[in-house]
């Protein structure tokens, strides 16, 4: 019976109405029935609805689709500057389930009281692709009025590309309207004409660029509507919506949206900037500066507004506010429910708008920059950059700007004098990695030895010093293998020493072949066999592989250069010196080579890299990663392009820069809020203000400057929620949680896999270790008593090392009541000693941020030690 009154998306029939409930089940479905009559659904003001989404769908599935569900806020910032008494239509393209339209029936409800539901309604338009919040923002639409009986939003349930104003579509439409061409009604049925708006609101899908389906169509929808025949191929699905959205934009009016703030810095952005520059005046762009937008995304967003306007000179003329907002939201424009609500979103908005200079108080920073000297500082060498907006105007606090003003004949791009090199992609990482067990070979059994090799170990022929005994991820199994086909490889931050690579302390080697198949089986080199064997389970035809010739020649791609630089900054950042190494490094980092014209101020550059002058340009405009990961997510170019000073001036200072030089060499690199007390550090820097004609004061200012960005950014990833539950987490989910993002962490038991052992019990006693675990004892005896109460034990050990090992394991990770192995090898004991040592100091912050983020009281070092003893 209600499907006559056009209510399909609510009651058509799916496949829920299949499911057989169990007789006992129906009296609690009655009385959860029985609880809903006591809701009172009319007084309702915000997106329930929209929350109950968020809370019921999975966040992967969410995050897949692109869908995040922003809060009223913000909602209302973007609804406040984009309708206005004279708005007709309105329309989210990617309504999710409807909180957009539900707060813009608000406003339009503010501007004209007089208006009935079903005329409010005919104003508001919603494009959603997902079946199942399009039936929720009906309903969060329909419970806006449930007394009405004309009572059907539109709510268009089709892929948003395949959406366009010349087209006609069928929908489900009961209302008469005046605005609308409507054709052939009959009943409930139709034909109603998608029309050009006042408003465009919402926030786009976040999907990457790689996760794009139909690139083809939303591209030729660009080319189509703009005349736009290239965009950038990096660019993430928000770009071509935003761009189709406004496709259905009236001259003059407002597009707002909650968008991501990469486009700001990235390399794909310089498009949607040109686009925006070109079509419209730029009203506003908004960030706060502590909180996220999402808080089930790891995405930082801004509020975009822009306005349709065809005309050059209007635009060029028009001033853009780049605001970054200090207090909350609700501080300036009250409670959602408040009485005054709206007011407050015009009255904030309108400020903002009106401002025709500079503005800097405790709530907020506002930046009015004149459009066409936007246009102007994008144009560089008669081609369109990217103008990195948000670093310029959203993030420095000025030290940049001093900074680039005092000394810009002195600086210069760092590819003036170095070559950047992204690390290679393998596109088959489980062929390409392999662990060199060469060393394990003369601990093998003469019976193992046979089984390995086919032959007995005293009729080996095996040159050891040619060929070694590689381990492959991809078969699970060993490989002899000539030397020269594999290298070292260095892959993380964690396995440099100080400042250089230490090739002994590297975990992974790379294949690194050129040699074709034929010249291999000519010459019988061993390394065949692993090539064949990756073969026949299909590896050469892995995409990335496939476009090399042979497949696994990495050569090519390979470099190695005088410095690794790491593609994502956290707290901690290090240039890594690799001139005396020349190991490769993968895309996890990027090789500087520097220049022949320039290798005399090598060791110039490379305290430059290492400066926090250069860290903090580099985290300027770098991506910033919140949530999961709390990082700068540096590309290729911005390394690239950071700008550096010329190594020439710094020779008269040459005598105090090898002394800063040696002493950064002899010590651990801290993180940020370590190294700006590092007395060496601050005589780098200040020596290159100097130069710059900036004084010690300017470094102060630097220093809190690049400490508050690291900080900030700590503090808004732990604003993002993980799990949809307001409670805390339990150990266990912590653990599960923090397990998932630090696989890297090494186990134990692979630790001490392939050498001797002698197993202990360890008691849960309290233990008595000896005073001095650095000097060897006279007579060997290495021991430890536990006691408790008048009982006490005793445990001897076979060497000091072995007992220091022990003594980490079981006082600094709380190891109790357990089975633990032990090596009996006393340089295995030392060197496993000293990378958990390196690995918990570099990872206990990180898993304290992370335990913050997920609101569990878990403790740091018993994750750390789950994680390692799993």
């Amino acid at each position: 019976k209600v499907l006559e009154w056009d209510y399909e998306s609510i009651f058509s029939k799916t496949v829920l109405d299949e499911i057989t409930f169990e007789e006992n089940f129906l009296p609690v479905l009655k009385q959860q029935v029985k609880e809903l009559n006591y809701l009172d659904f009319k007084d309702l003001k915000v997106d329930i609805i929209g929350a109950i989404y968020n809370t019921l769908i999975d966040n992967q599935e969410q995050h897949d689709r692109g869908q995040h569900f922003t809060n009223t806020n913000e909602v209302d910032i973007v609804n406040g500057f984009c309708i206005d008494e004279k708005t007709e239509t309105v329309i989210d393209t990617g309504c999710g389930a409807g909180t957009f339209l539900v707060r813009a029936y608000k406003f339009l409800q503010h501007f004209h009281p007089q208006k009935t539901h079903e005329q409010l309604l005919e104003q508001i338009w919603g494009i959603e692709i997902a079946p199942f919040p399009v039936f929720l923002s009906t309903m969060n639409l329909c419970l806006l009025n449930i007394k009405s009986i004309d009572n059907y939003p539109i709510i268009i349930n089709k892929d948003f590309c395949e959406v366009h104003s010349d087209n006609f579509f069928k929908r489900k439409f009961k209302n008469q309207t005046r605005l609308h061409k409507v054709r052939n009604f009959q009943g409930r049925e139709a034909e109603v004409k998608l029309p050009d708006f006042d408003a465009c609101v919402g926030n786009p899908p976040y999907i990457r660029q790689e996760l794009i389906e139909d690139k083809k169509c939303w591209l030729d929808n660009v080319e189509k509507e703009w005349h736009i025949k290239k965009i950038d191929r990096k660019s993430d699905l928000y770009v071509y919506y935003l761009m189709h959205t406004a496709s259905l934009l009236k001259e003059g009016k407002r597009l707002g949206y909650v968008i991501s703030s990469s486009w700001l810095d990235v390399g794909f952005g310089k498009d949607l900037q040109a686009f925006l520059l070109q079509h419209f005046k730029i009203i506003a762009i908004i960030e706060h500066q502590n909180k996220r937008s999402f808080e089930t995304a790891s995405i930082n967003t801004v509020i975009l507004i822009i306005e349709k306007c065809a005309d050059e000179d209007k635009r060029n003329a028009n001033l853009v506010k780049f605001v970054r907002v200090f207090e909350d939201y609700s501080h300036f424009i009250g409670k959602t429910d408040d009485t005054d609500r709206i007011e407050k979103v015009l009255d904030f908005t309108r400020k903002i708008e009106n401002t025709r200079n500079d503005v800097k108080n405790d709530d907020y920073l506002i930046l009015v920059k004149k459009q066409a000297e936007l246009f102007a500082e994008n144009f560089v060498g008669g081609k369109f950059v990217n103008g990195h907006w948000g670093a310029k105007y959203l993030r420095d606090p000025g030290i940049y700007k001093k900074i680039t003003g005092q000394g810009k004949d002195k600086l210069f791009k760092l590819s003036e004098f170095c070559n950047v090199t992204r690390g290679f992609t393998t596109g088959a990482n489980d062929f390409f990695y392999v662990r060199d067990d060469t060393g394990m070979v003369q601990k093998l059994t003469d019976e193992d030895f046979k089984m390995y090799f086919g032959f007995p170990r005293a009729n080996s022929y095996i040159n050891w010093k040619n060929n070694g005994w590689y381990y492959s991820n991809l078969t699970k199994r060993h490989y002899l293998i000539e030397r020269r086909f594999v290298k070292p490889l260095f892959k993380s931050q964690r396995e440099a020493v100080k400042l250089d690579v230490d090739i002994n302390n590297l975990a992974s080697n790379v294949i690194m072949c050129s040699d074709s198949k034929d010249k291999l089986v000519k010459f019988k080199n061993y390394i065949l066999k692993y090539i064949l064997d990756a073969e026949s389970r299909d590896v050469h035809k892995r995409p990335t592989c496939q476009s090399r010739d042979p497949w696994y020649n990495l050569k090519n791609a390979a470099v190695t250069g005088d410095f690794i630089f790491p593609s994502k900054i956290g707290e901690k950042y290090r240039l890594i010196d690799n001139r005396t190494a020349k190991v490769y490094c993968d895309k996890v980092n990027y090789a500087i080579e520097v220049k022949e014209k320039y290798r005399e101020y090598a060791d110039y550059l490379f305290l430059i890299l290492n400066s926090i002058f250069f860290r903090y340009f580099i985290d300027l405009f770098s991506r910033q990663l919140t949530g999961s990961q709390t990082l700068s997510d540096v590309d290729v170019n911005v390394v690239e392009n950071t700008l550096i000073i010329n190594p020439e001036l710094l020779k008269p200072y040459d005598k105090e820069l090898r002394e800063i030089y040696l002493s950064l060499k002899s010590r651990e690199q801290g993180g940020i809020f370590d190294e700006i007390k590092q007395k060496d550090k601050r005589k780098l820097d200040t020596i290159l203000f100097k130069i710059l004609g900036l004084t010690e004061k300017d470094v102060d200012d630097l220093y809190q400057a690049a400490a508050k960005y690291v900080k900030d950014r700590a503090e808004k990833s732990a604003s993002m929620k993980t799990t949809k539950t307001k409670q805390k987490l339990t150990y266990d989910e912590t653990l599960k949680l923090i397990k998932d993002r630090f696989s890297d962490i090494r186990k134990y038991k692979e630790l001490i896999k392939g050498t001797e052992t002698r197993k202990i019990k360890i008691p849960k006693w309290k233990a008595k270790y000896p005073k001095d675990l650095q000097s060897e004892d006279l007579f060997g005896l290495y021991s430890v008593s536990f006691v408790e109460g008048n009982k006490s034990k005793k445990i001897t050990f076979d060497s000091l090392e072995q007992l220091r090992l022990f003594k980490f394991l079981n006082e600094d990770l709380d190891l109790k009541d357990k089975q633990l192995l032990l090596p009996i090898d006393r340089d295995e004991c030392e060197n496993i000693l000293q990378l958990l040592k390196r690995e918990y100091h570099e990872n206990i912050n990180l898993i304290k941020n992370l335990i913050k983020t997920y609101r569990s009281k878990a403790d740091p070092v018993s994750i750390y030690r789950d994680l390692l003893m799993s």
